[in-house]
């Protein structure tokens, strides 16, 4: 039986001539994915749609690196600071609703506010929207409390 191709997502670093011109990756990817039985194959990053879709149509599955973790927009190459907060609210609350509909209540909310707060690192003066979701008890505050934040962000705007 053949090990499943496992695709890993790179990054971009710059070479020892300053240029951003190597991919890179954590090696304890590629050591995880071959401990778990798979093949590892790298992802370019910048890669173009349809050479992406040709590639992953011949994956069994891809391992995505942590800089995408509350920063899903690094796919489409869009700087994080550009992203307009109605859309990573709108993030935010897929987020969560897909967290918890796949681990559950419980598991699926403390996965969630562990992470949530990397959605709103590059947005301004938002200590206390961030500090709002790190102590929030239920789904249900985390949806009132983004809308506020939305709410005031209209208002000032």
């Amino acid at each position: 039986m053949s090990r499943p191709l496992i695709g890993i997502t790179t990054h971009r670093r710059d070479s020892d001539e300053g240029k951003k011109d190597v991919f890179g990756l954590m090696a304890a990817y590629v050591d995880s994915v071959r401990n778990n039985g798979g093949l590892p194959v790298l992802v370019p990053l910048g890669s173009s749609e349809p050479e992406l879709r040709d590639l992953f149509e011949r994956l069994d599955g891809v391992m995505i690196g942590r800089a995408a973790i509350g920063n899903p927009w690094i796919f489409a190459r869009r700087e994080r600071r550009d992203v307009p907060f109605g859309e990573v609210a709108d993030m935010i609350r897929r987020h969560l609703s897909l967290s918890l509909e796949f681990y559950g209540l419980a598991e699926g909310f403390s996965l969630f506010r562990r992470h949530a707060h990397k959605y709103i690192f590059a947005i301004p003066m938002a200590d206390s929207l961030r500090n709002a979701l790190a102590n929030a008890r239920s789904p249900e505050v985390v949806l009132r409390t983004i809308e506020k934040y939305e709410a005031g962000m209209a208002i000032t705007a």
